[in-house]
């Protein structure tokens, strides 16, 4: 009968142990350079295990520039119109460079989901298009 308390004492240590750590290792961590405005969010870190997200006031014309990698892990980004529609979602794996055009202004939002990872994420508004652009307007 000691035996058998020992047995069952020994399985539940070990499986205390091991569920103690799977919570520790998928706790939200974040170890890396985060800056963030109305006009970009600006990521680059080492690990990142969790989700952030963070609004851009941008207007109808601008362009955001994009440039998204992911190095290690799962890395998802979305981001939303002020309308609450998807106008990208990716994980920064096959297209890391690109640009979307803002066709509507107000609050736009940004969703990261990351499972330790490492990358980067650039999102800014490009004051230059958005200049040349008022400018080309005005001269038509």
């Amino acid at each position: 009968m000691k035996r058998k308390t020992a047995v069952t004492a020994v399985i539940l240590v070990l499986i205390t142990g091991i569920v103690s750590s799977l919570i520790y290792y998928n706790r939200g961590r974040f170890y890396g350079y985060l800056e963030t405005n109305s006009d970009f969010y600006i990521s680059d870190f080492e690990i990142m295990n969790g989700s952030d997200y963070h609004t851009l006031e941008l207007k109808k014309g601008d362009t955001l520039l994009v440039h998204f990698e992911t190095e290690k892990g799962a890395l998802n980004i979305k981001i939303d119109a002020p309308d609450g529609g998807e106008i990208y979602s990716g994980s920064g794996k096959d297209v890391t460079d690109f640009n979307i055009n803002i066709h509507e202004s107000g609050t736009y939002t940004v969703y990261v989901k990351a499972n330790h990872a490492r990358g980067k994420i650039y999102i800014q508004k490009s004051e230059e298009v958005n200049e040349l652009a008022s400018e080309y307007s005005e001269n038509v």
